[in-house]
């Protein structure tokens, strides 16, 4: 995982497998996955969806719901968990471990 810092208050998370996730504050709210660009249903504070509008620049994304982007995260977690506990190398759990 690679978190990078983009403004105040808003950061992007790349994680092991190539989704990019950005959050406002401390919650995930848009991504960049393998079906495409995504943003949250959800309506936050204008601060946010201020923060959703710059990182998307002008591309159109399909609205999920914030469970989605919870979920997204916490998989991620639960990834890193097993393969910490378990010694696997990345490559191998990104070709072998499907958490559902």
């Amino acid at each position: 995982m690679k978190l990078k810092p983009l403004a105040s208050n808003m950061t992007q998370l790349t994680l092991n497998n190539d989704t990019v996730v950005l959050f406002s504050y401390e919650t995930p709210v848009a991504a960049l996955t393998e079906e495409g660009y995504v943003r949250t249903s959800h309506k936050w504070s204008p601060t946010t969806t201020r923060h959703i509008n710059k990182w998307l620049d002008g591309v159109k994304a399909t609205e999920k719901p914030q469970e989605f982007f919870d979920s997204l995260t916490m998989k991620s977690k639960i990834r890193e968990k097993i393969i910490e506990k378990s010694g696997a190398s990345q490559e191998w759990a990104k070709d072998h471990l499907i958490i559902i």
